[in-house]
């Protein structure tokens, strides 16, 4: 199958990206089309490409909170945290149920050394669905960047039942 095989899911994207050009070609006002494509694009690590077209959806939506989730992904690897931060918030603003947004601007909050932040954060996202196992990864991180060790063994066991073999 496809998730456990890193070059079908490339040339699934692949294959996704030549249809949603087509359905952007028909309509480039389609948002979400322009933010499947940018995910796509994502997926590749082509950033660039990724960012115009969630760009282009948040214009044409400005409250499409998964572009805005999207949008602050290629922000956070590309290294842009004070974008990727104003863009997870708006996201959970749009849409506070949206996990994705609360890991988004956690591990952001992390990279910039925000970490009394970043823990706040990933808790509010626990609290909507303690079901996401990426908040408790990154918070993992956070317990590790502050020195606790109890906090880091119980995150990263909670991480590992969902990904086995994690470890920091």
């Amino acid at each position: 199958p496809a998730e456990k095989d890193p070059e079908k899911q490339k040339q699934i994207r692949i294959v996704g990206i030549d249809y949603l050009k087509k359905a952007v070609a028909i309509d480039s006002d389609f948002g979400n089309a322009q933010s499947d494509l940018g995910n796509a694009y994502f997926c590749l690590l082509q950033y660039d490409s990724a960012e115009a077209h969630e760009a282009r959806a948040l214009k044409i939506n400005p409250a499409n909170n998964v572009a805005a989730n999207n949008l602050a992904g290629v922000y956070y690897f590309t290294k842009k945290y004070r974008q990727s931060i104003d863009l997870s918030k708006r996201a959970i603003e749009a849409k506070p149920e949206y996990v994705n947004s609360y890991g988004n601007l956690g591990r952001c909050y992390l990279a910039v050394g925000r970490v009394d932040s970043a823990i706040f954060y990933l808790y509010k996202g626990i609290n909507v669905d303690p079901n996401y196992s990426f908040s408790y990864e990154i918070l993992a991180y956070c317990y590790k960047a502050i020195g606790n060790a109890d906090s880091v063994r119980k995150y990263v066991a909670i991480t590992q039942k969902v990904k086995p073999g994690f470890n920091l």
